[in-house]
């Protein structure tokens, strides 16, 4: 994962954002937006090289915090073997092995000895040795040691053994539709990376073979040839790590590790605009408003069309009530609403309001298509299938939002955050 990360102290005025908070418990009408991004570069040097652009330095204000009590990760180990396993490579290697057989060691190590398949079909019995867990980012060799890990954290260790072994890897950004997710007081916007070795190899479970290259995957998806990849550098990888690391030290308040993290985040590379995006979260959480806009705007510099940074300029906008540039930043918005579960939400009670049900319930169906664990929007549908006499229906609905509420058993009094993760 990665983090990026948006406070806001104030009540927002746009109207599908406060159609769903009043629904939230969100006492001080205030919420965080936190993007968890997770993804990868194919290189694996650990030395930082910082652009020659020295503004950005001046966002940067050491003197609002203290040194962090907890030792950043270094770098040097995010890509490191355990002994063990280097020496498996080592006996590997030995042998003087195809591509084929190297590929199928990373398959065999990662997903078990019965994942090597023939190129008939796939043995869909076999289950993953190192299985998928969005919980922590973790470098390859503790990421081995627990045999599951984050989207970018196994991806690093499938990268490491790949690189190691000597084929060609690289990690690549994946454009899937945006999928929400609520764990308890956070949402979470599901982004995908994999790893694709450039080598031509046989078919194995968990892989992909497109255009005779073979992806490793580790996170259930549907995938179509043709669609659309970016390989991640170096820089940005290791950004994306220490980025990542910053927003988890920021979910737990812990605001001098995740302010040390999202330095050396763009220490690597100054241009990454969730970084960006994490440090003005954490400048919001002390009340530094005007330091916190002036790193939103640098983050929109490298990219103009990022939507959280854009939702947090706007929010910022409301707040000071800069209202000709607040129309312009709603109207770049609107054009990324199409797949925002909120603002379904906020259209489907507007069509039930004009006595439209089965527009509103088009319009809950694709809301939760795309977000998971939303308990109003269980609620809302089952209301919305009542209207319509489609009682069996609104039975399950509110079934599954009863599920979803047993486990939001705690809150932070600060609000809400909102997630976007690789």
């Amino acid at each position: 994962m990665v983090f990026d990360v948006i406070w806001h102290s104030t009540s927002r005025s746009n109207n599908y954002t406060n159609a769903l908070m009043a629904k939230m418990k969100c006492i001080h009408y205030a919420f965080t937006l936190i993007a968890l991004i997770f993804a990868l570069s194919g290189c694996i040097s650990s030395e930082s090289r910082i652009e020659q652009n020295p503004h950005w330095r001046l966002l940067l204000h050491d003197d609002f915090f203290t040194p962090p009590q907890t030792p950043l990760v270094n770098s040097d180990s995010i890509f490191a073997l355990p002994s063990a396993l280097n020496q498996e490579i080592n006996n590997l290697l030995a042998r003087q092995p195809s591509n084929e057989t190297k590929g199928q060691f990373i398959l065999t190590t990662l997903f078990g000895n019965k994942s090597v398949v023939a190129d008939v079909g796939i043995e869909k019995a076999n289950l993953t040795e190192f299985r998928y867990d969005n919980s922590n980012t973790t470098i390859a060799e503790v990421t081995y040691a627990n045999a599951r890990g984050n989207c970018i954290s196994l991806s690093i260790l499938a990268y490491a053994i790949a690189n190691s072994v000597g084929l060609s890897p690289v990690v690549q950004e994946v454009e899937i539709p945006m999928q929400w997710q609520r764990i308890v007081n956070s949402d979470v916007v599901n982004r995908h990376v994999n790893v694709r070795i450039r080598k031509p190899l046989h078919s194995y479970q968990n892989a992909i073979d497109y255009s005779r290259d073979l992806i490793i995957d580790f996170y259930p998806t549907n995938y179509h040839r043709g669609i659309s990849t970016r390989a991640v550098s170096k820089d940005e990888l290791l950004a994306m790590f220490y980025s990542n690391l910053s927003a988890e030290a920021l979910l737990k308040n812990e605001l001098e590790l995740a302010y040390a993290n999202i330095k050396t985040a763009l220490n690597y590379k100054p241009s990454f605009d969730a970084a960006w995006l994490n440090l003005a979260q954490i400048y919001l959480r002390k009340a530094k408003t005007s330091e916190a806009e002036a790193a939103i705007r640098e983050g929109l510099r490298h990219n103009p069309n990022h939507y959280l940074l854009l939702f947090s300029l706007l929010h910022q906008l409301e707040a000071k009530h800069a209202d000709s540039e607040a129309q312009k930043i709603r109207e770049r918005i609107a054009q990324r609403q199409r797949n925002d579960p909120y603002y379904l939400y906020n259209e489907a009670m507007r069509a039930k309001n004009l006595g439209k049900p089965k527009q509103a319930r088009d319009l809950l169906e694709k809301a939760i298509s795309i977000a998971q664990g939303f308990e109003l929007l269980h609620r809302e549908l089952a209301s919305i299938y009542q209207m319509l006499h489609q009682y069996k229906n609104a039975q399950e609905q509110t079934q599954l939002a009863d599920e979803i509420a047993k486990l939001k058993t705690t809150e932070r009094s600060n609000g809400y955050y909102w997630l976007e993760e690789y």
